[in-house]
């Protein structure tokens, strides 16, 4: 997963709505992983 559950790690031009659906794909995409 490219994407940090911690929000410092992340880059300040990212929106909190596309960090949002960014981390719910990477959700979906564990579930069916694990």
């Amino acid at each position: 997963i490219a994407f940090g559950s911690d929000p410092g790690c992340l880059d300040p031009s990212v929106t909190s709505s596309g960090f949002t659906s960014a981390f719910k794909l990477a959700a979906r995409v564990t579930s069916v992983r694990f």
